[in-house]
Order: C-alpha cells, then sequence, then structure tokens
C-alpha cells in the first residue's frame, strides 16, 4: 500500500529500510530522511 500511495504524490518517495518495519529506530531513519529533505525538487 505505501508503494501504490507514494505513486500517486508528486514529490512522494517509497523506501524500505533493510531488516526493519514500523518501528524504525531514530538513528536508521533520520539519514535517510535527511537527504531527503535536502532534495532539490524544483527542477
Amino acid at each position: 500500500m505505501a508503494a501504490a500511495t507514494a505513486a500517486l504524490l508528486p514529490v512522494a518517495e517509497h523506501r524500505s529500510l533493510a531488516g526493519e518495519w514500523h518501528g524504525v529506530p531514530a538513528a536508521t531513519l533520520a539519514p535517510v530522511l535527511a537527504e531527503f529533505l535536502r532534495r532539490d525538487r524544483a527542477g
């Protein structure tokens, strides 16, 4: 369901973090989220 939802949103992206499920530790999520938020989407 997450991939289908991401496909409908203009700047969304579906990512899977290896070995993780719903309770992703902050140390795992933070670098992925920071990289996503830093991207230039003006293009």
